[in-house]
């Protein structure tokens, strides 16, 4: 179990995007052992993001093994740890879930 892990060089520019657009942000990045990156609150709802690289190859952008168990963990308990490539997949997810129309993918 890897503690501490690096961050994925978009990482900052998403964080300071949810900020901007009016969400509590909270970097839990440095937890390590699978946690998401980022906890994020507004109007009652909270969401886990995991940030992945989109500039980089797909198979660079994989969950480590940490992430997958932590992901499977969540979703046995009904909690979809959201995946986002770059601040236009962030702010996008951001508009499904205050509109209601997140499906959990």
């Amino acid at each position: 179990m890897r503690l501490r892990a690096r961050v994925d060089a978009n990482h900052a520019e998403v964080r300071s995007a949810l900020r901007a657009a009016g969400w509590i942000v909270v970097d839990c990045a440095r937890i390590g052992s699978g946690f998401p990156d980022l906890l994020i609150a507004k109007g009652g709802h909270i969401l886990m993001i995991e940030i992945k690289d989109g500039a980089k190859a797909k198979s660079a952008q994989r969950l480590t093994d940490d992430e997958v168990q932590f992901h499977a963990l969540m979703r046995a308990a009904g909690v979809t740890v959201h995946i986002v490539t770059s601040i236009d997949d962030a702010l996008a997810l951001l508009q499904r879930e205050l509109d209601g129309e997140d499906d959990g993918a």
